[in-house]
């Protein structure tokens, strides 16, 4: 892995001490609101992240706009547990109003392991996902170009704010999900290991 890219993000460990440290370090928690900056809402990701995971992010700039920010952060990768380095987002949007005219949010953490699938295998893949998907896990696995992505999307209502813990644990099952995905995936030979992109 980019040793420029680790010292960047100050990781500090593998995902798999992030996930025994869980939510051990609650503080005052505040709920997560409706906000229409999405640089407000990325940052205070972020900085629950640090507080309470002790996980380090950057916040990168989408487009022009310096209001439009999406929190990246990265985890080496763990011989122990066979997992790849994998990448974690954040985004969200305004996805529309409820029958009374408030506002909906949609909080989207989506993740991205250090493996492509060939391009002579994306169908069985694809079919692959179906299977997977039926299951009614909290994240889904879609393919992006010729990379799994899992998907955990986190609705924000006006009328009932987002927790802490549910924001974290959203976090953590889009990235949790891949010490099994990957096993059944490279069992089927349907994924290559790989670099992430800068």
């Amino acid at each position: 892995m980019n040793t420029r890219w680790i010292k960047r993000l100050a990781l500090t460990g593998v995902l798999a001490g992030v996930l025994a440290a869980g939510a051990g370090r609650a503080a005052l928690a505040e709920d997560f609101t409706v906000v229409d900056s999405k640089k407000e809402l990325e940052t205070r990701v972020a900085a629950l992240l640090k507080t309470r995971l002790n996980v380090s992010s950057t916040l990168n700039v989408v487009g022009e706009s310096p209001e439009d920010l999406r929190m990246a952060t990265r985890f080496r990768p763990d011989p122990e547990a066979g997992t790849p380095a994998i990448a974690v987002y954040a985004d969200t949007a305004i996805m529309g109003r409820d029958a009374e005219g408030v506002k909906v949010q949609v909080l989207a953490f989506f993740s991205v392991p250090a493996v492509t699938v060939p391009e002579g295998r994306r169908g069985e893949f694809l079919e692959w996902t179906n299977t997977w998907n039926q299951r009614l896990l909290p994240s889904r696995i879609l393919l992006r170009e010729n990379r799994p992505m899992a998907l955990v999307n986190a609705t924000i209502y006006a009328r009932a704010p987002m927790s802490e813990d549910q924001v974290l644990a959203s976090f953590l099952q889009s990235a949790r999900v891949w010490n099994s995905a990957l096993k059944s995936l490279r069992e089927a030979g349907l994924v290559v290991e790989d670099k992430l992109a800068e």
